[in-house]
């Protein structure tokens, strides 16, 4: 009885789960941010960007490469450390 009266607790837990896993993947996948990057040297070439917008723009874009670099690193660190066990 009480595990039907936790299931929509357990239901939106699951769902906020999935939205942020899938929130992280936009921000910090790596070939989006690449194509982030591109576009915002192809908007500055093309005048549509002024210098300060686009380095203040660029360095946040660049900062977040690192971290999903970083967050790949990780990954394939600890994917190692468990394939190896």
């Amino acid at each position: 009885m009480i595990s039907i009266l936790l299931f929509p607790l357990k239901l939106l837990l699951m769902t906020a789960e999935k939205v942020k896993e899938e929130a992280d993947r936009e921000l910090y996948d790596v070939g989006v941010i690449q194509r982030k990057l591109l576009m915002l040297e192809v908007r500055h070439e093309n005048g549509e960007l002024a210098d300060d917008e686009f380095e203040q723009q660029y360095s946040q874009w660049l900062c977040r490469y690192e971290e999903a670099r970083e967050k790949e690193r990780h990954a394939w660190t600890d994917w190692i450390e468990c394939t190896s066990d």
